[in-house]
């Protein structure tokens, strides 16, 4: 787990106890005391409201990283719904006064909670429409499928990948604006968002080469999707087509995604963008690399920004598995593919980023060489220098305790 993420666990545990419970038991039931607010850890915990008739209705379904009980921090209240573990979960529980002591800790959790009442109070008032009202509910706010049932769809998603119900954040507005484009295959006149990078503000560059922005994270926005045809691909490249493979899209992949997710998928952004359709637009374009063998740098750009993805979901296995794959693609596009169209600096940024991976997963033997190449290399940028030294120096220190 990355550093940030270890010091944020441990401001948690510092505020709150870890739990354990198992699949089928209650958290909290209707009309009980709100005593708590909950932080899932791992697992996954179903909500549950009742309409006017009293019976029972699914009203979200939340995984790690989520809240819930947040009504605790409005005194003397009861739940007005039922929470339900629906697989094995570990929950750190906080009480109201130490989730308050929490959240002036940490401000950014305020802003959270705040936008989990809103959307939870509107989830509450949705059974009320009545027939005619429900009828007309707009497209946009309707779920077609399942997200957790195909989760479990080994030859789609890594295996142990889950359904993500984080969405993005009401500020993330400030960095975006919408465009109409044409798809490059189908014709189809869509929509898309694009970033104003003009906005962004850069905090830092961690050292293992991923951008941190204030208050956004640009690569939730970096694949576009046709609703029409399926065609996924990265913004940067979308329109990168020959007629070959214009062709041979729009006469399979939409069958072929289809035959894997079912007949009721469509790829769609709603707003706020939910984490579910950010994964499916990535996972869906590696699917459109492999019908028309795409580049492996392709891949690579791919991989390394699920493996960020699931740093966002807490799903620390995962970040591990992606990345190991971008590590993959990359070693074999920079030893095997021809490199030659690329200047000076995005080869130095691939063999710097080849090397972060490989130390990352274990292989520092096979990081030194690439970091010395740079480290001498005339032409590297003073940053990738200073970045590649910084390593080659952590790595050498290790190799001499180790040998201690």
């Amino acid at each position: 787990m990355a550093d940030n993420n270890n010091s944020l666990y441990k401001l948690f545990t510092k505020y709150g106890n870890i739990i354990e419970l198992s699949s089928g038991e209650d958290l909290y039931t209707f009309k009980s005391k709100a005593k708590n607010i909950y932080f899932i850890l791992k697992g996954q915990i179903k909500l549950f409201i009742k309409n006017e008739d009293e019976e029972e209705k699914e009203l979200d379904i939340l995984n790690s990283g989520d809240f819930l009980g947040e009504t605790a921090l409005l005194k003397n209240s009861n739940h007005t719904s039922r929470a339900k573990i629906s697989s094995d979960a570990n929950l750190l529980v906080f009480t109201p006064e130490n989730f308050k002591k929490l959240m002036a800790k940490q401000p950014d959790l305020t802003e959270k909670i705040i936008k989990n009442l809103s959307e939870r109070i509107q989830k509450l008032q949705t059974p009320n429409l009545n027939k005619s009202e429900e009828n007309n509910k707009s497209e946009e706010n309707n779920t077609d499928y399942d997200y957790q049932s195909i989760a479990d769809i080994n030859n789609f998603y890594l295996r142990e990948h889950q359904s993500y119900n984080q969405k993005a954040t009401d500020g993330f507005k400030h960095y975006l604006y919408t465009k109409e484009i044409e798809c490059p295959v189908c014709s189809n006149k869509m929509k898309v968002k694009k970033i104003r990078n003009s906005r962004l503000k850069l905090k830092e560059i961690r050292d293992d080469l991923r951008p941190i922005y204030k208050d956004f994270k640009p690569h939730w926005y970096k694949v576009w999707s046709c609703p029409n045809c399926f065609y996924t691909a990265p913004k940067r490249n979308f329109f990168d087509l020959n007629k070959k493979k214009k062709r041979k899209i729009k006469k399979k992949f939409k069958k072929q995604i289809i035959n894997i997710l079912g007949n009721d998928y469509k790829p769609k952004f709603r707003e706020p963008r939910n984490l579910n359709e950010v994964f499916d637009a990535y996972y869906l374009a590696i699917k459109l690399l492999d019908l028309i063998n795409g580049n492996r740098k392709d891949y690579v750009y791919l991989w390394l920004r699920i493996s960020w993805l699931y740093e966002d979901a807490n799903e620390e296995k995962l970040v591990e598995k992606s990345s190991y794959k971008a590590m993959e693609y990359l070693r074999d596009f920079y030893y095997e593919d021809d490199s030659t169209n690329l200047s000076n600096n995005q080869t130095n940024k691939l063999i710097l980023l080849l090397a972060v991976l490989f130390y990352k997963h274990n292989k520092s033997d096979q990081a030194i060489p690439l970091l010395n190449d740079l480290i001498h290399e005339n032409a590297t940028k003073k940053v990738h220098r200073k970045k590649a030294r910084d390593l080659f120096l952590k790595i050498r220190e290790e190799q001499r305790d180790e040998n201690n």
